[in-house]
């Protein structure tokens, strides 16, 4: 971690809960340890406990679309059909600062929404400091950006990790 000027080591595998291995990384020896999991406060974890994965191999957007019921392939296609759009931001943009700050923005709009807790701006930017492929991805229309997410992808894998979102136009699904 001090290598790599690590900020935040997260353990997290993708896996099914197993109470047996919790017990056992609970009775280990591992020194400052703080390993919290089911039956704590869900709004205590800074990353939500459920990770669902989706092997996009071989589909097309309409082959992975197809697979959602009626209302939810509504709710997806409403934010096209009301003409939103959707823009890629890298941290090689020349824009990129201004683009983190209205993503913060929304950060902040959402929690209080939600009456949670958001990571301070700084984390962010570190967050694009450390890996190599992550990207900003904004959808709003010609008035305002709606909603704003960071994919970061590593090991031949794309993490959806963040995302905000205003308190107008919520009807439009961004």
């Amino acid at each position: 971690v001090k290598k790599r000027s690590g900020f935040l080591l997260r353990i997290d595998p993708e896996y099914d809960y197993n109470l047996e291995m919790v017990e056992k990384i609970k009775n280990s020896n591992i020194k400052n340890l703080n390993l919290r999991t089911i039956g704590e406060d869900e709004h205590s974890f800074s990353n939500p406990r459920v990770n669902m994965m989706v092997d996009l191999r071989g589909k097309s957007f309409e082959d992975y679309i197809a697979s959602f019921n009626s209302k939810q392939r509504n709710t997806i296609n409403k934010s096209y059909r009301s003409g939103l759009v959707t823009k890629r931001y890298s941290k090689t943009n020349n824009d990129f600062e201004k683009e983190l700050d209205i993503f913060y923005k929304l950060t902040q709009i959402m929690a209080k929404r939600q009456n949670i807790t958001h990571r301070p701006k700084e984390y962010f930017k570190r967050l694009f400091e450390s890996f190599d492929d992550v990207v900003l991805y904004q959808v709003g229309d010609d008035e305002e950006v709606l909603a704003s997410c960071i994919v970061l992808g590593y090991n031949k894998k794309s993490f959806y990790a963040y995302s905000a979102s205003s308190n107008s136009k919520r009807n439009l699904n961004p």
